[in-house]
């Protein structure tokens, strides 16, 4: 199964939580989504050939420094990216495989 297609489907019909319910202090990100994930190929054409044949590991986790954060990192023989100690319902700003910045946010899960 395509990693990023099934991560994109879950955080958009997740935008469809109230407001409410986003603003709690106890949004969590369930366990089963932790862990390391091998990902087939992006349905972004541009990026799948600038990344070219390289794959694409991802790894989840909570953030050892703070049990409400968070850390991400995307493993590839051509660029890795660390997304550390980020936090569901909060932008965050941080360099992307093709080397520019972007804005992120992650839209929690209740």
């Amino acid at each position: 199964m395509i990693f990023i297609n099934v991560f994109v489907a879950l955080l958009a019909s997740f935008r469809l939580v109230s407001c409410s319910a986003m603003a709690s202090a106890n949004v969590r990100i369930p366990e089963k989504f932790m862990g390391t994930f091998k990902l087939d190929r992006s349905v972004n054409w541009f990026v799948r050939k600038m990344i070219g044949f390289s794959s694409v590991t991802k790894v989840f986790g909570v953030s050892k420094n703070d049990p409400d954060a968070y850390d991400m990192s995307n493993l590839s023989s051509k660029k890795n990216t660390h997304f550390n100690n980020w936090k569901l319902n909060q932008t965050f700003e941080s360099e992307g495989l093709d080397s520019k910045m972007h804005k992120v946010l992650n839209v929690g899960f209740i």
